[in-house]
């Protein structure tokens, strides 16, 4: 398989969500991907993009949300740009999980199910610009649907 990149611009809109989702399954779906993993990119992909909406820009205006999927025969890498506030989702804790969920602190459980399902997440800010990679090895090519 050769290298495919699929680049999509995202207002800061939760209504882009579903454009999104239908975005992922055109692009997921033939790549004959274990149903495991397919799921883990698509809750993920749809976690940091509705954080960065929910919590990124401090005004109402609209805003870009760049996402590039670099498709390879070893790995799929996700990349999201934003111009928002800073924001590395590595430097927050894990939540704890053994505490029932009224008693926990709210937020976090979806950076800690991002940085459970993948397999590499670095962030940097650059230029104004909040840049998240997230990688996923391609396990076994065969469905498991």
């Amino acid at each position: 398989m050769k290298s495919k990149q699929i680049h999509l611009t995202l207002a800061n809109d939760l209504k882009a969500l579903p454009s999104l989702c239908q975005g992922l399954e055109r692009v997921l779906s033939p790549l004959g991907l274990d149903k495991r993993v397919r799921y883990q990119l698509e809750v993920a992909i749809e976690e940091v993009f509705t954080n960065i909406v929910a919590y990124a820009f401090s005004d109402n205006t609209p805003h870009a949300i760049e996402i590039r999927l670099n498709l390879e025969k070893e790995a799929i890498t996700i990349r999201f740009e934003d111009h928002g506030q800073a924001f590395n989702p590595l430097s927050t804790a894990a939540p704890d999980l053994s505490k029932p969920l009224c008693d926990r602190h709210e937020g976090g459980l979806g950076i800690h199910m991002i940085k459970t399902m993948m397999d590499e997440i670095r962030y940097q800010r650059q230029g104004g610009k909040n840049i998240l990679i997230l990688k996923k090895k391609r396990s076994l090519f065969s469905k498991k649907e």
